[in-house]
């Protein structure tokens, strides 16, 4: 998929998209509202005229995946307003979700054929199921339509998933993979560009 920028936008913001011509991108949405605001004012048409490539879309992050009706119905709207064929959607799925797996059934219903859904790792949770990256992995071997968004600002014990044993099986179902910095129990700072060095390959 290539090396991108990862910007989340509001009703305030979505201007500053233009800054970022020629680029690939992957929008988020921190709120339901956002997107519907985002929808409304054509933002899609925008992009494409200040020549920003929408590679990933990143679902709101207040949808209640409880719900899976309406994550499935934000999952096909998002699709259709931002996303070519071929596309990767990174879910966040902050409620529970039973690891019997059987929601996943009604998410997959009428979804694009070529969609791909990722599947954002969080820090793990003592009897909280859907967080860890091996726990995504599970869900990945089951379906196809899955993936994982692995991110490194999410990660607890770094010398365990980024071992050399364990990380070459994560990547094989990784899509995605957040790059960001951590300060002071802070995360997803932006990294300075002058001390990154990445190799689009």
């Amino acid at each position: 998929m290539g090396l991108g920028i990862s910007a989340f936008i509001n009703q305030n913001n979505n201007d500053f998209l233009k800054e970022y011509s020629e680029c690939n991108l992957q929008i988020g949405f921190c709120k339901k509202n956002d997107f519907d605001f985002a929808r409304k004012n054509h933002l899609a048409q925008k992009l494409k005229e200040w020549e920003v490539k929408v590679i990933s879309t990143h679902l709101p992050i207040d949808l209640d995946f409880k719900n899976l009706d309406e994550v499935r119905d934000f999952t096909v709207a998002t699709h259709q307003e931002f996303l070519e064929d071929n596309a990767v959607l990174t879910i966040h799925p902050k409620r529970k979700i039973d690891l019997d797996y059987s929601g996943f059934n009604i998410m997959l219903e009428n979804l694009p054929a070529n969609l791909i859904i990722a599947i954002e790792n969080f820090p793990y949770k003592r009897k909280k199921t859907l967080r860890t990256p091996l726990d995504i992995v599970e869900v990945c071997t089951k379906y196809s339509h899955f993936s994982m968004n692995f991110d490194l600002a999410h990660l607890q014990y770094y010398n365990l998933w980024l071992d050399d044993k364990i990380l070459p099986h994560l990547l094989k179902y990784t899509r995605i993979i957040h790059l960001s910095n951590k300060s002071g129990g802070k995360t997803h700072i932006p990294i300075k560009k002058e001390v990154l060095t990445l190799k689009d390959s």
